[in-house]
């Protein structure tokens, strides 16, 4: 089976999503469970964009491209919507 990742027109779902906030919410209201919408806009993305060996995970040697939420987005997946910071290669850019 192929690995699944996150797009603006996912062909696995109806809706047609514009960014990856969205498209997490859409695949929700498709029946994919949240943490499967998650790893698919994170390590899916990386894997298929070539990226996965150093983006997509928290893990040691990894970029650290990370978004802070005062929530737990497996099981409220809008406490993505509600960012306390944005990381990018390890720096605060929000």
């Amino acid at each position: 089976m192929g690995r699944r990742c996150q797009g603006r027109d996912d062909p696995g779902c109806r809706h047609r999503c514009r960014t990856r906030v969205a498209a997490g919410f859409r695949r929700i209201a498709c029946g994919i469970p949240a943490t499967a919408a998650l790893a698919a806009a994170t390590s899916g993305g990386a894997e298929v964009c070539g990226l996965g060996r150093r983006k997509g995970r928290v893990r040691p040697g990894f970029e650290a491209d990370l978004l802070v939420v005062g929530g737990d987005p497996t099981s409220d997946i809008s406490a993505l919507r509600r960012p306390l910071a944005v990381y990018r290669a390890g720096d605060p850019v929000r």
